[in-house]
């Protein structure tokens, strides 16, 4: 079950005080009252209200002054006036200032507690956008792969920590997206990506050639433009040239192996043949000299 959420309720009413903490209680709320200012400005300093209920004059200081306090150690608070002393400076003076409501004495108990109930609503509210910024800061600014989001007209309106320390030249919000900044690629980038965005279709370029860099670029259209992303593979690229090339050699070595194996071959012929008709020549043949000089040049 999920904690009670925290009203604070500041007036110097004992009477008033007493009944409205017993209602919150009664509606699952968790009231805690007290009869001053400086009281409440304590309270909030160890422990943040949802919603503060402030009568508009206080022993210690006014209940404008409590709210302007208030806002400051805890701007997430949602403050709704209550007086008997209402006027119309009064109640424009508050909602100037932030204040969420502003209700009359004596007040309309159900109207109170449909105010306290949207206040509620609103700081909840709050609270989900803030942890979608963070989700959004994990997700967009803190991601390691270089973003660039742009609008409907490719018009760039933010880009990433990825892209600020990639050392490029970094564009200039409002920068149309492959004109004004990234245009020199091989083909038209800003026609391709304002397909992506008027057929709302997702596009891949791989290896694309920029500035003899290797750039795998991805488009992925959205309601309000598009967000481009690229990942740097010009070391992955020289890596593999390497590779081949070094293949390549080892392929020219086993060549190499095979043909001097037969070279060999045809050698070892040379060599062995001369002997046989060496063996079957009388000394003084005429033709004795040209084999063994035949023989001797294969063994060289």
């Amino acid at each position: 079950m999920g904690a009670k959420t925290r009203i604070l309720i500041v007036d110097d009413d004992l009477k008033f005080r007493k009944s409205l903490t017993d209602t919150l209680g009664a509606k699952g709320y968790a009231p805690i009252a007290t009869a001053t200012g400086r009281a409440a400005l304590d309270i909030v300093e160890e422990e943040m209200a949802v919603v503060a209920l402030i009568d508009l004059k206080l022993e210690d200081m006014s209940g404008i002054e409590l709210m302007k306090e208030l806002k400051e150690c805890s701007p997430g608070t949602e403050c709704i006036m209550i007086t008997g002393y209402a006027s119309k400076g009064s109640a424009i003076e508050a909602v100037n200032l932030g204040a969420y409501g502003y209700m009359r004495k004596p007040y309309d108990m159900e109207q109170l507690l449909v105010t306290i109930r949207r206040a509620t609503e609103k700081r909840e509210a709050a609270e989900t956008l803030k942890k979608s910024e963070q989700r959004y800061r994990a997700l967009f600014e803190d991601n390691p792969i270089e973003t660039i989001v742009v609008d409907k007209d490719a018009c760039i309106t933010m880009y990433n920590k990825a892209k600020r320390l990639s050392g490029d030249r970094l564009p200039q919000i409002g920068d149309v997206m492959y004109k004004d900044y990234a245009a020199s690629h091989l083909i038209d980038m800003h026609q391709e990506l304002m397909e992506c965005i008027k057929l709302t279709k997702s596009k891949d370029f791989s290896d694309q050639n920029y500035k003899g860099r290797f750039l795998d670029i991805r488009m992925f259209p959205f309601e309000e433009g598009a967000i481009i992303t690229s990942i740097d593979q010009t070391e992955k690229k020289n890596l593999e040239t390497k590779l081949r090339r070094t293949q390549k050699m080892e392929s020219l070595g086993l060549m190499a192996g095979g043909i001097a194996h037969d070279l060999n071959n045809i050698l070892s012929g040379i060599v062995s043949y001369p002997d046989l008709l060496l063996m079957d020549l009388p000394e003084n043949s005429t033709i004795r000299k040209p084999i063994e000089a035949i023989k001797k040049s294969g063994m060289e």
